[in-house]
């Protein structure tokens, strides 16, 4: 498999014990087959790497490092990590208990969580993408309290 320059393939997954690695972000019906949230976000990682490197053209890559006084290694640093945690909202109980079997894998390695009934229709007032945004939004307003951060979703 290539690897995108500057991406650590020993990734995430490596870093990580216990109950983190039991969240899962994908799951096949048919197969009952799954794929860990940490294998998705490094797998969509290094695709970011990959189409950086290998793809986008270059006055793409400069116009996104435009903001980094052009620093195209910092805005390919920005570009991979998005990437990385588009779906960290996956993590949260509201989607989380959506396959009993993984939830129940989930609450056995010691993460707590309602089950999918207790949740009731609440669960679909917090789809992942949107859990997604408002964690990262509190992470960064409190990793960088001096700086708001305001995130603007575009109607397709």
């Amino acid at each position: 498999m290539a690897v995108a320059v500057g991406f650590d393939r020993a990734g995430l997954g490596g870093r990580l014990a216990g109950p983190t690695r039991r969240v899962w972000a994908k799951h096949d019906r048919a197969s009952d087959g799954w794929l860990p949230l940490w294998q998705h976000i490094d797998d969509s990682a290094a695709v970011a790497g990959l189409l950086w490197d290998r793809w986008l053209p270059a006055a793409a890559r400069r116009m996104v490092a435009e903001p980094f006084a052009g620093d195209e290694t910092d805005a390919r640093r920005l570009v991979v990590w998005l990437a990385g945690i588009h779906d960290v909202g996956k993590a949260t109980p509201a989607f989380a208990c959506q396959v009993d079997g993984l939830a129940d894998a989930m609450r056995v390695a010691g993460l707590e969580m309602p089950y999918q009934k207790q949740m009731g229709a609440d669960r679909r007032m917090a789809p992942h993408g949107l859990a997604g945004q408002l964690l990262l939004q509190e992470w960064l307003e409190e990793r960088f309290a001096a700086v708001t951060f305001y995130i603007v979703i575009a109607a397709a």
